[in-house]
């Protein structure tokens, strides 16, 4: 069991607090204020200062609810800063003049939780950050967090692609098979590139963790309304049901022209393929059925340069003799073997009526594919 330190209490990963406005949207799109004045239990993970409890509080003092009518000791959250524990007991006393229940909060890390409680609802805004990204001493304490959730196929994929997960979905895997009830459901305010991006967080597309299916039944795109404060990434909610296979098309709505449109989502070829977006009413899409292209005919993915562009892209090429070109771009003059070089396709190459290569790339491999070896180059 992992414990927190002075340092882990004063982390602020990926730290991104709701507005009220959104957070009463949640609440109003998925009923939860009722459910909560009927019984149910909601737990936030990473709560911040508690603007999302704090929105269910505040709906109640809008509808007249008394204090004591509100089930305040149905609310429940965790948060890892201290800083912004101790903030959400303040802004508590001062604005609602409520003192919450100590035994239902906890300054600790959702992932190294002392005691495991599990709840009706979950309802969160969990922090958005790649794993590579975090902070070193951190990322080495939860790397194992994210084998144990079902997020990375083998340490490899942590290294290399998979260091662009998000810890978003980390908190989503766990806090849905160790925190929510059976059959229960949770509503996060999520980084879209968890559902939409190809790469690093396809393992959390395949809606299960460790034997419990979840499903996403819908999806709010915010597009190009300006929630969060400096943030530059695409984002939206989500509505989860545990215990529930995925089904698809998922529920879509955009915010587009002022209005909320409707569509539908879903992989085009594997269940855990970043979902497509359709008209509703186009209903044949989704009876599309991949082209078969045999292995030989494939085109590779591309080249990882590590920085070294230069190294591997030019402007200019000129044949100096047979076999052999002189290449160059703004940093450097290279001759090189011809077998080696090959155009590529820029956007210049589609507003001229007669295309000529106006870029090459250095390829070093052999004709099976593989690259050439030391000597060789």
């Amino acid at each position: 069991m992992s414990t927190l330190n002075s340092s882990d209490r004063a982390l602020e990963i990926g730290a991104v607090f709701t507005p009220q406005k959104w957070a009463e949207f949640a609440i109003e799109q998925f009923d939860l204020f009722n459910k909560w004045i009927k019984g149910a239990s909601i737990f936030d993970p990473t709560m911040g200062e508690g603007n999302l409890l704090f929105a269910l509080i505040s709906k109640g003092v809008k509808e007249c609810y008394e204090q004591s009518e509100m089930p305040l000791n149905q609310l429940y959250g965790v948060e890892l800063n201290k800083n912004f524990f101790e903030a959400t007991f303040k802004k508590a006393k001062k604005e609602y003049g409520i003192n919450l229940p100590n035994k239902n909060y906890w300054n600790e890390d959702i992932f190294f939780q002392k005691k495991e409680l599990t709840f009706d609802i979950l309802f969160g805004n969990p922090p958005w950050q790649n794993f590579v990204d975090l902070p070193e001493e951190y990322k080495s304490k939860i790397k194992g967090q994210f084998f144990l959730y079902d997020l990375v196929g083998n340490a490899q994929n942590l290294l290399l692609g998979g260091s662009r997960i998000d810890i978003a979905a980390l908190v989503l895997q766990k806090t849905i098979q160790k925190d929510l009830k059976k059959n229960g459901e949770a509503v996060f305010f999520i980084p879209l590139s968890l559902l939409l991006n190809d790469g690093a967080n396809r393992f959390f597309r395949k809606y299960k963790v460790n034997g419990v299916d979840y499903r996403i039944d819908k999806i709010f795109d915010f597009n190009d309304l300006e929630i969060f404060d400096g943030v530059a990434t695409r984002y939206g909610l989500i509505h989860i049901l545990r215990d529930n296979k995925q089904e698809f098309p998922i529920h879509y709505e955009r915010w587009e022209k002022n209005k909320w449109s409707q569509f539908a989502a879903k992989p085009i070829f594997h269940k855990d393929d970043p979902l497509s977006i359709f008209e509703e009413r186009s209903p044949s899409i989704f009876e599309f059925n991949p082209i078969s292209v045999k292995k030989s005919s494939q085109p590779r993915q591309g080249i990882n340069t590590c920085g070294a562009n230069h190294v591997f892209f030019f402007n200019s090429l000129t044949e100096t003799e047979q076999g052999i070109c002189e290449v160059a771009n703004k940093l450097i003059t290279a001759t090189l073997p011809k077998q080696y070089l090959y155009p590529l396709i820029i956007n210049k190459n589609f507003t001229e009526s007669e295309s000529h290569p106006k870029k090459w790339v250095l390829l070093p491999y052999s004709q099976d594919g593989k690259p050439l070896g030391v000597e060789e180059i």
